[in-house]
């Protein structure tokens, strides 16, 4: 089946938000052996709405997304309609239901309410469990269209129940694996591949952020799985982090409890950073005793017990003052290891010889410390997560 995506809203085209409906959509076609050939994105506008339907009747399936809500500028049931030559219908019953479930939600009502009862005649409304707006299911000629809720949260389960609706059956595909790299490029991790995969049997996708490169490997059956696997593994070594599609906090947390570790922080230019990856993970108090957040020299002296001449010499952005932070947090703290970060996040602050990006991270356990030095690109917030995320992936691999 071939399909199309009808995005709208007019805070979309300004960029006031991101189009998040778009992946949702398109990764749940997929699933359904539905390929996604466009994309449009049209105003709040009824004649804009309409004639992207137009445009889109000769596809087999149309989604489209937004302006379903109660207000003025919710138009997409009157675009619908005129494109089907037809006219709202109003529920009394689907009202009800609305109220239903404002009352159990304790949302005051409004009259405005009124306009979620109201859908083109010869249509089918579709449940939305989070939601206020229902979707809407209908046909024209040999076009099925699927209009969804805006918000993402809304958007997902009402698709899920229009396919449920629509009985089509899920696409049988391969085993989908997704790897986890750290600190790997990702022309490294495809010449690897490469060399393991002469023939090009793997369809493989790479797709890199600045939390690493997640690479997606479909197999066509567990015998390829057990072929490849062990020798991506030996050629990724320490830089494949997990095999299932775990988050970094997660695969270092399992280490911890395995080993039977505690840890502590210091941090300077993440600002509690590290200590917020770390608890995202369920259980993490076991292995997580505490922070200190230094951002000033007065805190890395008095607190952390860095040593003032350091701090005059070095400067608070060095590799000694990182040292000395990481170990002060395991002192203090009393933890197995310690980890620390001091850096210049900008957009101010660089000179030449410590430039915007430039950060130290510490490590420290019992019986080992080391510092690495890193220049991070990016703004303010993507510098900070590389460092905190770069934290987290030294202490992984010491303790690994």
């Amino acid at each position: 089946m071939k399909g199309i995506i009808i995005t709208i809203g007019n805070e979309i085209l300004k960029g006031d938000i991101v189009n998040k409906d778009l992946a949702i959509i398109a990764k749940t076609a997929k699933a359904y052996g539905i390929e996604i050939e466009k994309e449009i994105t049209v105003r709040d506008i009824v004649k804009d709405i309409q004639d992207a339907l137009t445009f889109s009747a000769g596809y087999d399936i149309v989604f489209v997304s937004g302006g379903l809500g109660p207000t003025e500028d919710d138009l997409t049931r009157t675009g619908l309609a005129n494109f089907l030559n037809t006219k709202l219908k109003f529920d009394e019953d689907l009202l009800k239901s609305v109220k239903e479930r404002i009352n159990s939600w304790h949302l005051p009502e409004s009259p405005l309410h009124k306009q979620y009862a109201y859908y083109p005649e010869g249509c089918k409304t579709i449940d939305n469990p989070t939601g206020l707006a229902s979707g809407i299911l209908c046909k024209k000629d040999n076009t099925i269209i699927i209009v969804l809720p805006g918000p993402p949260r809304e958007l997902e389960p009402t698709l899920k129940n229009a396919m449920k609706m629509l009985n089509i059956p899920k696409k049988q595909e391969g085993i989908v694996k997704i790897y986890r790299t750290f600190d790997i490029r990702e022309t490294e991790i495809q010449e690897i591949i490469r060399q393991i995969d002469p023939e090009k049997k793997l369809k493989v996708g790479y797709y890199p952020s600045i939390y690493g490169v997640r690479v997606k490997i479909e197999y066509k059956n567990e015998d390829e799985i057990h072929h490849f696997e062990p020798i991506l593994r030996e050629k990724l070594g320490n830089d494949l982090y997990s095999d299932e599609n775990e988050e970094l906090e997660e695969v270092f947390g399992k280490i911890m409890k395995k080993k039977g570790l505690t840890v502590s922080t210091a941090e300077s230019c993440t600002g509690g950073l590290i200590g917020d990856l770390i608890t995202r993970v369920s259980g993490s108090s076991a292995y997580f005793m505490g922070g200190i957040i230094a951002y000033s020299n007065d805190v890395k002296i008095k607190v952390l017990g860095c040593n003032e001449e350091d701090l005059r010499k070095y400067g608070a952005v060095s590799e000694q003052i990182a040292e000395q932070m990481a170990q002060g947090a395991r002192r203090i703290i009393g933890t197995d290891i310690g980890i620390a970060t001091t850096g210049i996040a900008g957009p101010t602050g660089g000179t030449p010889e410590k430039p915007v990006g430039l950060v130290y991270i510490g490590y420290s356990d019992r019986e080992t410390t080391r510092v690495i030095r890193k220049i991070f690109k990016g703004n303010r917030e993507e510098i900070k997560k590389q460092s905190a995320l770069y934290a987290l992936d030294l202490a992984r691999r010491m303790i690994s």
